[in-house]
């Protein structure tokens, strides 16, 4: 789970610790990690491509993918705790979560042009087309 500080540290029945906790006594590996955590140890470029806060969430997820097999993530917050990435195919702009479970290839930048429009039709890598299938599933509690 990814939420802010603030939120990681509500500790009632209904908080996420609460839900990692229901998940880890059912065998189910979980745990939170703080939006604010990876926002101050994760780089907003490569290798995901990309600049700003978006792209360091997407490059944890990216690591956690590769190195514990992550399946599932739940993004704890509205945007202005995790914050979308915008894609923009049609002319029009979409908040898109997709972005966060499409983590393989991990050169898959969603902007292969470089032009802030992610996810055009050949925005995938080497100008490709862009990978829309998810690797993590990605479920998001708009708190």
């Amino acid at each position: 789970m990814i939420t802010s500080d603030s939120l990681a540290n509500i500790s009632d029945q209904y908080s996420f610790q609460a839900l990692c906790d229901s998940k880890i006594i059912r065998g189910i590996a979980a745990g939170i990690v703080t939006a604010e955590w990876i926002l101050a140890n994760y780089d907003g470029t490569k290798p995901s491509g990309g600049i700003g806060d978006p792209t360091k969430i997407r490059n944890f997820l990216i690591d956690t993918y590769q190195t514990w097999s992550t399946e599932y993530t739940l993004l704890g917050g509205d945007k202005d705790i995790i914050p979308p990435r915008f894609f923009c195919e049609t002319g029009y702009t979409v908040p898109a979560d997709l972005y966060y479970g499409c983590v393989d290839p991990a050169d898959c930048t969603f902007d292969y042009n470089s032009d802030d429009n992610y996810a055009e039709k050949k925005d995938g890598p080497g100008g490709g087309d862009v990978d829309l299938v998810e690797d993590i599933f990605v479920g998001r509690a708009s708190v």
